[in-house]
């Protein structure tokens, strides 16, 4: 979905959680998600660096594989955009697949 295809259906701004923000497909997402007047929220698993527009959006650090971790990021949301992936991984289908 194009980020001018979610529904804006009131004057509120739309809260859209990026998981995966700081991957090559993410990293690009977030600018155009901004670029739209959408509020941004990323959730990182260790503090980012060089994004340059880590200043216009909000971040929480969680880690997925721990869900006690995850209640402040999924507060508020609206939209949620999941391109979180385990390549680096040894088994990384199998930790993709929980």
């Amino acid at each position: 979905m194009a980020p001018d295809q979610l529904d804006r259906t009131s004057s509120d701004s739309r809260r859209v959680l990026v998981l995966g923000a700081t991957g090559y497909i993410g990293g690009r997402l977030v600018p155009e998600l901004l670029r739209h007047d959408l509020e941004v929220r990323c959730l990182v698993r260790s503090n980012p660096v060089g994004q340059p527009w880590l200043d216009a959006v909000d971040v929480v650090r969680a880690d997925l594989s721990e869900p006690d971790s995850l209640a402040e990021a999924f507060e508020g949301v609206d939209t949620v955009v999941y391109l979180v992936h385990s390549l680096g991984e040894d088994d990384f289908e199998r930790t993709e697949l929980q």
